[in-house]
């Protein structure tokens, strides 16, 4: 199985005395906090060092650059408005670098599937360019799947019409998508991991209208403490905007192409060094935490003070937040990608009551039982990050 994901309820445990209260808050946070988290496969067990740090000066050219604004799903997941089709047919989409593929919901969805019903579906009889394909696809997720068959149509983004792009048509979907505020899923990873070999809407962009095959994403971190602010943030094709960052970009060499994958130094806290001897990360814009091996993750929230009370999530208490260290992400030797608690205490407020917990979770090592970072948009929210397929490198730079 490729381009798989996990999508997990973050289930933070609210002391209330009175029974009844409890479990009607613990059900109305389950719902509203699922967060988005990958299982990724087909990992080598020895990768070659792959590091090259790079920065960039001087002025630059955004006259070719392209944007899509972006909406947050309430800081768990990101996404841009599309077009499919003649007249044109309106989805939300998740940007995602973790997988490569297009899909939305199908106005064939199974009667009884609430997940596709709910949402913006695709008719291929309304359409004019419709083309039909036919073949059937899957993704297996940990809650379920989603599953239909592809078709070929044209797609608009940014303004951007792509031609004969061949997408997914969900028929079914796992029930963790039925309260999500996007449609579907625009993958953004390398083409080799795109499942029947489809071509990638990014690659198409590319060929047809001629950018460079350089994209970049940036978090509007402002959005969590101004709620009257919509505007999320952007994905910029063909570049990256210097107005969206502090300094140059540090750039790291891709060391496996598939997923946005390359080679950490180590992650550093205090006096305790984890990934000592150097570990693969992954930059995923369609994971919400920063995930980790269990025994560093394990590490990091008993010094935080985060309680688990499942395997995987954990609660903390607000009024202890302050105070707690810093930790660096280190590449290319001496480059610290630094977090303060300020990045990694995820903080919501739910009928009136503040809920807390750590942003580092744990997963279990892939089929060759090798352990990954990923760092999701906790990480994104503090890092502007360009995508270059071109040097198949990815740049990061502070943020504003």
């Amino acid at each position: 199985m490729i381009n798989q994901f996990e999508l997990y309820d973050i289930r933070i445990l609210v002391y209330i005395c009175i029974t009844h209260v409890y479990i009607h808050i613990q059900n109305i946070i389950w719902n509203f906090l699922y967060i988005i988290s990958r299982i990724l496969l087909h990992k080598t067990t020895s990768l070659p060092r792959a590091i090259d740090v790079k920065t960039r000066h001087g002025r630059e050219d955004v006259s070719n650059i392209v944007k899509l604004p972006l909406h947050s799903d309430r800081d768990i997941a990101y996404y841009g408005n599309i077009t499919i089709g003649t007249p044109p047919q309106k989805f939300t989409v998740i940007i995602d670098t973790g997988s490569a593929n297009l899909w939305v919901p199908s106005i064939n969805c199974v009667d009884s599937n609430r997940a596709c019903k709910k949402h913006n579906k695709y008719d291929s009889s309304k359409s004019s360019t419709y083309i039909p394909d036919n073949t059937g696809f899957k993704i297996d997720y940990v809650s379920g799947s989603v599953g239909g068959h592809f078709s070929t149509d044209v797609v608009n983004i940014a303004g951007f019409d792509v031609e004969n792009q061949t997408f997914g048509e969900a028929v079914t979907e796992a029930n963790v998508f039925e309260n999500a505020a996007y449609d579907g899923l625009l993958g953004m990873s390398y083409s080799n991991i795109s499942i029947e070999g489809v071509t990638p809407l990014f690659a198409n962009i590319v060929k047809q209208h001629k950018i460079i095959s350089i994209f970049s994403f940036y978090i509007n971190r402002h959005v969590s403490f101004y709620p009257n602010i919509t505007w999320a943030g952007e994905l910029i094709f063909g570049g990256s905007d210097p107005r969206f960052r502090i300094g140059p970009f540090t750039y790291v060499d891709v060391s496996k192409k598939g997923y946005w994958q390359f080679t950490m130094d180590k992650v550093k806290m205090e006096d305790q060094i984890l990934c000592a001897n150097s570990c693969e990360a992954v930059v995923d814009t369609g994971t919400t935490l920063i995930i980790g091996p269990p025994t560093d993750i394990t590490i990091i929230n008993e010094r935080i003070g985060a309680i688990y009370y499942t395997n995987y999530s954990t609660e903390m208490d607000c009024d202890k937040t302050s105070n707690l260290p810093d930790i660096d992400f280190i590449v290319g030797g001496f480059k610290k990608l630094r977090l303060s608690s300020d990045d990694y205490i995820v903080r919501h407020k739910l009928n009136n009551v503040t809920v807390c917990m750590s942003a580092f979770e744990s997963d279990p090592p892939d089929d060759d039982g090798q352990f990954f970072w990923t760092l999701g948009d906790v990480f994104l929210r503090r890092y502007y990050t360009e995508f270059d397929m071109l040097h198949d490198r990815i740049g990061f730079a502070c943020a504003k």
